[in-house]
């Protein structure tokens, strides 16, 4: 495994093919969380896809990557 710059995008490399199975592998920038919630219940009345129940993608918050008290 190891991570490649293609195009201007960090790309993770399996066996020194790019991976394709994890679309966003930095995964910065992410969902909200919960934001499936209703998709997932059944409540998509409007039909949306499932990329557009995510909605709008935000940097990914430090504790998400630490933890609540800031360490590793």
């Amino acid at each position: 495994m190891d991570w490649a710059v293609l195009r201007g995008r960090k790309e993770l490399l399996v066996g020194g093919t790019v991976n394709r199975f994890i679309p966003n592998p930095t995964f910065d920038p992410v969902a909200k969380p919960g934001c499936l919630d209703d998709y997932y219940q059944g409540k998509n009345k409007a039909g949306a896809s499932i990329r557009d129940a995510f909605g709008e993608l935000e940097p990914i918050h430090p504790e998400y990557r630490t933890g609540t008290h800031g360490s590793p």
